[in-house]
Order: C-alpha cells, then sequence, then structure tokens
C-alpha cells in the first residue's frame, strides 16, 4: 500500500484503525471480538508503524539515509 498510495493517507488509515481498534476494544463483550480487535490493531498498527516512516525517509533524503532512518527510528 506505501508504494501505491500517498504515504500521509496510510498512516491516517492506520491511526484511524488503531483508534477505532481501541474504542471498541473497551466495549468488546466476547472473547471472539476482542481476537478480531487484535487483528484491526494489529494492521493498524503495520499501516501506522515503521515501513511507512523508513519509506518517507528514504524517499526525502538522498544522502545521509542511514542517519536520517535512525534518528526516526
Amino acid at each position: 500500500m506505501v508504494s501505491r498510495h500517498k504515504i500521509a493517507n496510510v498512516m491516517t488509515v492506520g491511526a484511524g484503525l488503531m483508534v477505532a481498534g481501541f474504542g471498541l476494544f473497551a466495549m468488546a463483550q466476547s472473547a471472539r471480538t476482542i481476537l478480531l480487535l487484535c487483528a484491526v490493531l494489529g494492521f493498524g498498527a503495520s499501516l501506522l508503524g515503521p515501513l511507512p516512516a523508513m519509506t518517507l525517509m528514504t524517499n526525502w533524503f538522498d544522502e545521509g539515509r542511514g542517519r536520517a532512518i535512525g534518528i526516526v527510528m
């Protein structure tokens, strides 16, 4: 998804999934619901996590990419 869509949009969707997952997690009443919400949280974390951030740093910097990625991570 990172290579096909804007990174900001991917990270926004990830943040939205995490907010929705944590909000619904507080109201879950069954183990199956909690398991499903853990999957939603995991997918949201992967869209918001290190891969989009490293891709963003790689696109921004030509020189000193390693240093930039080290600062971000």
